[in-house]
C-alpha cells in the first residue's frame, strides 16, 4: 500500500483505537501522516500529545516542524536501544530498503519500543502472492512475507 488515500483509513483506525498519547512516525513521506496522527489525537482529546519522526536531514522543512513534536534524525535508527519508548510506532516504506537480517532485527526492536502497536507498511510486492509458490528463494526483502513471525 502506497497510496495516502488507500493507507489513511488504517492508520486513522488503529491511531482512534489504541488511544496513543506517544507516537513515532519513521518515514520519508510528506508530513500528511503526522497531521493524520495529530487529528486523530486531537479528535480524541489527548492532552500533551507527541508525535516524534525520524527523517532524512534533507527532507526536514518548517512544515515538518509544525507537525511534529521532535525531528530524530535518520542516525537514530542505528541506536534505536537508547531512545524512550512510545505508545505507537508507524513505519513507512522503510524496511523493502534493508537486507532481511537487518529488517528483522529493526522490526524486533520497535517491538520491544512500541507499548501499544507497531505498524508497519510495506510496498506491494512485486509478484502475486496467490499465483506464486512462496519460498526464501523468491522473497524480496521487504515482502510481507517475510515478517509473518512478528503478526
Amino acid at each position: 500500500m502506497d497510496n495516502f488515500l488507500q493507507l489513511a483509513p488504517t492508520i486513522e483506525t488503529a491511531i482512534l483505537s489504541t488511544r496513543p498519547e506517544r507516537v513515532l512516525e519513521i518515514s520519508a513521506h510528506s508530513p500528511k501522516y503526522g497531521r493524520l496522527i495529530a487529528d486523530c489525537q486531537k479528535r480524541l482529546n489527548i492532552q500533551n500529545p507527541v508525535i516524534d519522526r525520524v527523517i532524512p536531514e534533507d527532507l526536514h522543512n518548517e512544515t515538518c516542524e509544525q507537525v511534529y513534536t521532535r525531528i530524530l534524525p535518520v542516525g537514530t535508527l542505528d541506536n534505536l536501544e537508547n531512545i524512550e519508548s512510545y505508545d505507537f510506532i508507524l513505519v513507512l516504506n522503510l524496511l523493502e530498503n534493508m537486507d532481511s537480517d537487518q529488517a528483522h532485527a529493526l522490526v524486533q526492536t520497535l517491538c520491544a519500543k512500541a507499548k501499544l502497536q507497531l505498524l508497519v507498511v510495506l510496498p506491494g510486492s512485486p509478484f502475486n502472492f496467490l499465483s506464486e509458490v512462496l519460498s526464501e528463494d523468491n522473497f524480496y526483502s521487504g515482502s510481507p512475507a517475510q515478517f509473518l513471525d512478528f503478526d
